[in-house]
Order: C-alpha cells, then sequence, then structure tokens
C-alpha cells in the first residue's frame, strides 16, 4: 500500500483528473488490482471503476518493482 501522503496525493490527482485505470476483481469480486485507487476513491469520495477479470489463466500479475527493474 501507498503510505498516507501518496494516497492523498492519488486521491487528489483522481478528484481532479479522473480514475484512469479500473479497478481490477475476480469473479467473486475481490480486488486483483487496484487496492490504492479504491483506497483513494473513498478518501476523494469519488464513485470506483470496477471490471471483473473473465480470464481462465492464472498468470502471475508481475509487481511493479519487478516490472521496473526487469532489462
Amino acid at each position: 500500500m501507498l503510505d498516507d501522503d501518496e494516497l492523498r496525493a492519488l486521491a487528489d490527482d483522481i478528484l481532479e483528473l479522473g480514475q484512469h485505470h479500473p479497478i481490477v476483481l475476480d469473479a467473486d469480486g475481490r480486488i486483483l488490482d487496484g487496492r490504492n485507487r479504491l483506497k483513494a476513491c473513498e478518501i476523494a469520495g469519488v464513485e470506483p471503476v470496477y471490471v471483473t477479470y473473465e480470464g481462465t489463466a492464472r498468470a502471475p500479475m508481475p509487481c511493479r518493482s519487478t516490472a521496473a527493474t526487469a532489462t
């Protein structure tokens, strides 16, 4: 999770510019991606946008730190 200052900055950005990426849920409604966006939407008082992942593959989602350092 982002720290409080980063969440506030994300909330301000979402309030000003909108939510650019939806929160991804699985078929049971569990969050697969977007926990920080959800919290930021709650802070900003903005109704979050969701999508449901309908794929069947269980491919791991790369974490940002791994993806950022991959060459």
